[in-house]
């Protein structure tokens, strides 16, 4: 944090020790500023981009994938507690969405997502062994384990069920900052988050401190 606020304080033409305040910033100066701080940051962030399990996800043409203006959504199911966020790309459990066209979404999973579904596989594996007619006491979807696998493994795309789809699309209402974009006329998902909670409308800030 120290790293970064010295880092501010240069950029707006403060010294350590000078206790002066911020001059006041143009237009020009402030997108210049801006810039500057998003180029230094994403220096920062792409190891923690590369280090993901990057996969596609796929819907039909008739259940598409919204975009919004701003559409790198994050979630993280797990809860670190009221003292921690889990929205950081380094936290565990992160899982990043971008919708490259209507019906294709990549997703950069945290490395445990794989390691979830490996540990799967070799239970399936040993109980087939031990239990050869397991899967008549308790089915097991094997076309989802091999799209899955396919996935994980040759990087094809993996088709998801629309309750999936629902969740893609409400993280894009949630992150946006004003629009939200459909190849279908049909934004009911995002009038209804909006009724059910008016701060959606304007979408989840960042605060930097």
């Amino acid at each position: 944090m120290a790293k970064g606020i010295s880092e501010r304080h240069r950029l707006y033409g403060l010294t350590s020790h000078s206790g002066n305040l911020p001059k006041p910033l143009d237009e020009k100066e402030i997108k210049d500023v801006s810039i500057k701080m998003m180029m230094k940051d994403s220096e920062d962030l792409i190891p923690h981009i590369l280090d993901k399990k990057w996969l596609l996800y796929e819907t039909t043409e008739s259940d598409p994938f919204y975009i919004s203006d701003n559409p790198v959504a994050r979630q993280n199911r797990r809860d670190f507690g009221p003292l921690w966020g889990n929205l950081g790309l380094a936290v565990t459990g992160i899982e990043i969405y971008f919708p490259l066209t209507k019906t294709l979404s990549l997703a950069m999973l945290c490395e445990g997502h794989e390691q979830t579904f490996q540990d799967v596989i070799s239970k399936i594996g040993f109980l087939r062994t031990v239990m050869p007619d397991f899967e008549q006491q308790l089915p097991v979807d094997s076309e989802w384990i091999e799209k899955h696998r396919r996935g994980f493994e040759e990087g094809a795309p993996i088709p998801i069920v629309a309750e999936n789809v629902i969740n893609h699309n409400s993280l894009q209402v949630k992150w946006s900052s004003r629009f939200v974009f459909s190849s279908k006329n049909d934004f009911s998902l995002a009038r209804q988050m909006i009724a059910f909670d008016p701060r959606f409308k304007n979408g989840i800030k960042i605060r930097v401190s």
